[in-house]
C-alpha cells in the first residue's frame, strides 16, 4: 500500500504577501519592545488558557483547526469534537474516526501552507519545537495547543479537554475506551492474570528486536487491562534494542505482541528468521500483529491496542 501523502497545496501570491506582512509587522512589534501579535488571533468568543507555552487566549467554538501530527494531535482534535480542516506528515490511521478526505500536507510544516488553511485553532506537539512540530512559530499564526508524545495518554488528553471546556466530549470518549477495555477484560481476565506477553518490534535492517515498554501506549493499555510484561521485557527501557542471539530469553514468554510502524506487515518477513521462529510462542501461532503504528496515539490508538490485546489473549486461553 502506498504511503505517499497528498501533495502540498498551491499557495496563492495573494497568501504569500499575507505571510511576509505578517512577519514584518511581528519584527515591528517586537523591535517597539511590545509583545507580537498572533496573524491569527481568534475572532468571536474566546477562553484563557495556562499550557506549557504560556497563558493566552483560544477560541471557545473555533472553525478551522489544524492538527499537526495525525497521531496524537489529530486523535486528540478528533476526540473532542473540533473541526478539524487539514493534519500532516502521514494520512490517519484506519481506526481514527477522521473526517473523510482529509487533507494531508507533507511535513515538515510551512508556514504559508498554513495560512492558506487560515485556521483559528492548532493542535501540535509541544515535546520538540523543531520542524516538524514548529509550536513557537505556529503560535504567530494561530493560538496553539499543545500535546506530549510523553504523558499519558488519559492525562494528556484530559488536560486538552480542561483547557477547552470539552469535558462533555471527553467523557463520552473515555466511556467508550472503558467499555473496549471493560469488554476484554471480561473476557481474558484469567489469561490476563497469568499469561506474560512481549511486545517488540522487526527491524530488519538492523536484524534487532526493540522492546516497547516504559509507559508507551501499549504498556499503558496492557495495565488497563490487568495484563503483565513477561519478565525480563520490564527491565528495558522504552525503544531499547534487542540483538538476536538474545532473542532467546523470551522462550518462555506466552505471546508476542508484533508493532508495525508502517503499512507494510512484518510478520511474513520474519518467517526465514530462526532465532524467532523457533520461540515457542511463535512456533504456536501465538503472536498478533498490528495493523498498523501504535507507538504513539491517543485514545483511538488506545481502543486499537486494546483490540489487539483481546485477539492475542484469546490464544493464550
Amino acid at each position: 500500500m502506498s504511503t505517499a501523502l497528498l501533495e502540498r497545496p498551491v499557495v496563492e501570491i495573494a497568501t504569500r504577501r499575507q505571510l511576509l506582512a505578517a512577519v514584518g509587522t511581528a519584527g515591528l512589534l517586537a523591535a517597539c519592545g511590545r509583545p507580537a501579535a498572533t496573524v491569527g488571533a481568534p475572532a468571536g468568543r474566546t477562553r484563557s488558557v495556562t499550557t506549557a507555552l504560556g497563558t493566552y487566549d483560544v477560541p471557545v467554538a473555533p472553525v478551522s483547526v489544524l492538527a499537526v501530527d495525525s497521531r496524537v494531535d489529530l486523535e486528540t482534535a478528533v476526540a473532542l469534537g473540533l473541526p478539524v480542516s487539514a493534519t500532516s506528515l502521514r494520512p490517519p490511521a484506519a481506526w481514527v474516526p477522521a473526517p473523510p478526505g482529509l487533507p494531508v500536507l507533507k511535513g515538515p510544516i510551512v508556514d504559508e501552507e498554513v495560512l492558506a488553511l487560515g485556521p483559528d485553532l492548532i493542535v501540535c506537539s509541544a515535546e520538540d519545537d523543531g520542524e516538524y512540530w514548529p509550536t513557537a512559530r505556529l503560535q504567530r499564526i494561530a493560538p496553539v495547543v499543545p500535546t506530549s508524545f510523553d504523558v499519558p495518554w488519559r492525562a494528556d488528553l484530559t488536560a486538552i479537554a480542561t483547557q477547552l471546556d470539552r469535558r462533555d466530549a471527553l467523557d463520552r470518549v473515555l466511556a467508550e475506551y472503558d467499555a473496549v477495555a471493560a469488554g476484554v477484560r471480561e473476557r481474558h481476565r484469567a489469561a490476563l492474570a497469568t499469561r506474560r506477553v512481549v511486545i517488540a518490534q522487526w527491524r530488519p535492517e538492523a536484524g534487532t528486536f526493540v522492546v516497547n515498554t516504559a509507559g508507551r501506549l501499549q504498556q499503558q493499555v496492557l495495565t488497563d487491562l490487568g495484563g503483565s510484561l513477561f519478565g525480563s521485557e520490564r527491565a528495558y527501557a522504552a525503544d531499547q534494542e534487542v540483538p538476536l542471539e538474545t532473542m532467546s530469553e523470551f522462550r518462555d514468554a506466552d505471546g508476542f505482541y508484533l508493532q508495525n510502524t508502517g503499512t507494510e506487515r512484518s510478520l511474513a518477513t520474519m518467517a526465514d528468521v530462526p532465532v524467532w521462529r523457533e520461540l515457542p510462542a511463535v512456533r504456536a501461532g501465538r503472536v498478533v500483529e498490528t495493523a498498523g503504528n501504535v507507538n504513539y496515539g491517543s485514545v483511538y490508538s488506545a481502543m486499537q491496542v486494546a483490540r489487539d490485546l483481546d485477539a492475542l489473549f484469546a490464544l493464550l486461553g
